[in-house]
Order: C-alpha cells, then structure tokens, then sequence
C-alpha cells in the first residue's frame, strides 16, 4: 500500500512539472507574439487606437528607431524614454489621459533592441543611448524639449541634457538608477545571461538582462557628464522602490550644477508610469519650480 502510494506521489508531481513547464513555455511564447505583433504598424496602432491625442504617427530615425508622435504638432514636444524591458506601450496610461495633449505632443521612443525599432541588437551604453535620441530632438522644429525618462530611460534623459542643451529646457528623471555602486542586480540576471537563454526567452527580456550585466559599467562611463546638465532637473523617485534604491536620488543630485530638485513619493515602488500616473501628468503639465510638497504620499 505505501509503495503504490509512493508511485502515485511521483507520477503526480512528474505530470505537475510537466504541466508547469508547458504551461511556462506557452506564456513565453505568447509573450513574444505579442510583443513581435506591437513590433508592427498595425499593433502599435491598435494598442494605441483608444488614446484621444488627435494626430498619431509612426515614425524612424535614419538609424532605425520607431518613435510614435501623439497630438498637435504645433504643441511643445515632450520625448519619453522607457525602462529595461520596455518600449513605447510603457506609456500608454501616461498617452491615455487626455488633459496631457492640450500641453504638449507626445515622443514615445522604442529603444535600441525594443518594440519596432529595427536595430535588433542590444545598445547597453547609456551614451549610445542618448545619442541615438539626441537625432530625434534635432529633428524637432521645436526651440524646447522636455524629456521624461523612467528607470534605464532616466539616466539617458539626463545626458540628452548634456548633450544638447540648446532645445532642452526641462528633465523630468523619474525612478532613475545612476550609481555604478549601487546597483542590485538579481541571481537570475547571472544565471541567464549566457547566449543560448535569447532563444529561450522573450527576446525583450532578453536584452533587459544584457542591458543589466552592463548597467554599472555604462553608469561609471555617464558620471562626467551629468555636471554638464544645463536643463532644469525635477527627479522623482518613490522611497519604496525595490528595484532601483531611492539613495540613487541624492547620488544624482550630489553631480548636478544645475537646478534641480527631488520630490519623494513616501511609500510608492518603481513603476511610477503604472502606480503613479496621475501624479505624474499633472506635474509634467504644471512645469511649476517647486511643488506643493516635496513628499508625496501614497
């Protein structure tokens, strides 16, 4: 009796680990079809068809990158960078609310490797980055920028700023991670970082890892540059935030010569675009110097 009891506690648990895996490999799978049907015209324009900005277009740099223009031309331009893994559709609940057009034309960039940008390799460089994108605000017709940068975009809105502060007038740095010393980077990041895990993966996630093993190197090679920020600098970073320490902050702060400030969202995680979007409308639109409280709290 115990030994058939035994024999049927393993076929049990070798069915549920079958089960388990399949069902893992299938999540991948959608998961990668999902993100390889945004990749395209059509599924951007879909997932973006219920976002009242008016004018929609779907553009590309001369090197290749896809980046969405939302509203009124004639409106200020405000270029938003996403977070590793990510792409444009990290901004839809900041595009969906409407009172947000009557202020400025929304930039959504896919970065290198991401979305349907068609340079399918990863682009670790924080500097890379911000050159790739600098081609995007030379292309503006507009005499100022504001750039809005989450996580892996905000230390790259930062040397946009460094690099081009003729059209950069405003940084809004949220969430961002600048200290190469002080970094957490998960065991999983180590255990699939070997090159056979980008076939066993969505590719996204995939390149979010190459971009993390990297991260501290590309954060030690942007340190000169931050103190040739001249834009006005407003960083946002929620003191609870578990994936990027909030002492990234006053890092930041302690390399900026120019004006800026740090608003505190007391008890808020990393992903402000999702958990913190109306606080994040309302003060990109008010462009105001200093904001009712420099603590905000969930």
């Amino acid at each position: 009796m115990l030994s058939r009891l035994r024999s049927f506690t393993k076929f049990l648990l070798k069915w549920f680990l079958i089960t388990a895996l399949s069902l893992l490999i299938l999540l991948m799978l959608c998961i990668e079809g999902f993100d390889r049907y945004l990749a395209t015209e059509r599924g951007i324009r879909w997932m973006f068809s219920e976002v009242q900005a008016g004018h929609f277009d779907v553009r590309y740099t001369p090197e290749g990158l896809r980046y969405l223009s939302l509203g009124d031309t004639q409106k200020p331009a405000l270029l938003m960078i996403h977070g590793a893994p990510g792409s444009a559709i990290d901004w839809l609940n900041f595009s969906s609310q409407s009172r947000i057009f009557k202020h400025y034309r929304l930039l959504l960039v896919d970065r290198p490797a991401y979305g349907g940008t068609q340079m399918r390799e990863p682009e670790p460089s924080i500097l890379e980055n911000a050159a790739l994108l600098q081609n995007i605000i030379q292309s503006e017709p507009d005499s100022t920028v504001t750039v809005l940068g989450h996580s892996y975009g905000a230390p790259i809105a930062m040397i946009l700023g460094a690099l081009d502060s003729t059209k950069i007038k405003r940084i809004i740095a949220s969430s961002g991670q600048y200290d190469p010393e002080n970094e957490i980077i998960f065991n999983i990041s180590h255990m699939i970082k070997y090159p056979i895990f980008k076939y066993m993966m969505p590719y996204m996630f995939w390149v979010s890892n190459e971009e993390k093993m990297a991260h501290p190197k590309a954060c030690r090679e942007a340190l000169p540059y931050y103190s040739r920020v001249k834009a006005k600098v407003d960083l946002i970073h929620g003191n609870a935030d578990g994936l990027v320490l909030y002492e990234n902050a006053s890092f930041i702060q302690a390399l900026l010569t120019t004006k800026n400030q740090l608003i505190t969202l007391k008890g808020f995680g990393h992903f402000l675009p999702g958990v913190a979007v109306d606080f994040l409308v309302d003060f990109t639109i008010s462009d105001q110097t200093t904001p009712p409280q420099k603590t905000i709290k969930q």
